[in-house]
């Protein structure tokens, strides 16, 4: 009995594995102009990730790649980029991430930020 109750707490308190890949993508129409935006975020198990934007949005037409590591506090997880001081902050829930904080770069401009990433 006893060696139940130590497995059940050991399994009451692990992580959930949110190693894979991430997705989401807005397409929108306007009256004078359209946004085709699209997310992927990638999280290995080796603690590495690369997290790919790719915007068009306007007059602007970009992709941008970010890799570094990511760790997990408690609901958070935290992005540090390996080449700039990027940090990016999701919420976890189930199998979505909601953005929460982008420091360093793009929490300013909207269009850059998705609403969420699912699985």
């Amino acid at each position: 009995m006893l060696k139940y109750l130590a497995i059940l707490a050991l399994l009451s308190f692990s992580e959930p594995d949110i190693t894979g890949t991430y997705y989401h993508e807005r397409r929108v129409c306007y009256v004078d102009y359209g946004e085709d935006s699209r997310w992927k975020l990638n999280l290995e198990k080796d603690s590495s990730f690369t997290y790919k934007i790719k915007v068009f949005y306007k007059d602007l037409d970009t992709t941008c790649l970010a890799k570094g590591s990511w760790t997990v506090a408690h609901d958070t997880l935290i992005l540090k980029t390996y080449t700039r001081p990027y940090i990016y902050e999701f919420i976890i829930k189930n199998n979505t991430l909601t953005p929460i904080v982008m420091f360093g770069g793009f929490k300013e401009i909207q269009y850059m930020v998705p609403d969420y990433l699912t699985k």
